[in-house]
């Protein structure tokens, strides 16, 4: 499957940025950071890209850029991202936690505010508002938000966790 869409991408036709977007996560899912962000790169040099491709593929490498540890890099893909697709909420909590990443709490806050206005967000996202909250020192609405998914154990093990996250982020 791999071998066809990377045939796909290398055609640059019609479907080549959606090739390169799936191609991309399979390559993130299997811990392949440095030939995911080729591929989104290569996605993103094609000609004629739709806004919600660019924004899709952009993303996709900021993901890669921010678990290669490229917080600044990553950052600016979400940025890209979020002016193609400003009301995408995994895109802008993604640009939220770029900012976090480098250690930026204000920007991060400005970046998630929109959000806030929606009736419901994905669990992800969620998942990123809880990081910014810990950054903020709120933990009790970031364990009030975490126990909505959470059992009581798995809840003091991923506040551990989340904070050992944001340690490393802001330590890079």
């Amino acid at each position: 499957a791999r071998d066809g869409l990377q045939q796909l991408l290398d055609k640059a036709g019609k479907q080549g940025a959606q090739a390169a977007h799936y191609l991309g996560k399979f390559l993130l899912d299997d811990g392949l950071t440095a030939e995911a962000a080729r591929v989104y790169q290569q996605g993103l040099a094609l000609a004629g890209l739709a806004l919600d491709e660019r924004a899709r593929l952009s993303n996709g490498l900021g993901v890669a850029s921010l678990q290669q540890g490229a917080f600044g890099k990553g950052r600016q893909q979400f940025e890209a991202a979020v002016a193609a697709a400003p009301d995408e909420p995994d895109y802008r909590a993604n640009l939220a936690l770029g900012w976090l990443m480098e250690g930026n709490k204000v920007a991060a806050r400005q970046a998630f505010e929109p959000l806030l206005h929606y009736q419901s967000l994905p669990p992800r996202v969620e998942m990123n508002y809880v990081l910014l909250l810990l950054a903020e020192g709120n933990e009790p609405q970031a364990r009030l938000i975490l126990s909505r998914f959470l059992s009581a154990s798995q809840l003091e093990h991923d506040i551990r966790l989340l904070k050992a996250q944001l340690g490393r982020g802001r330590g890079a």
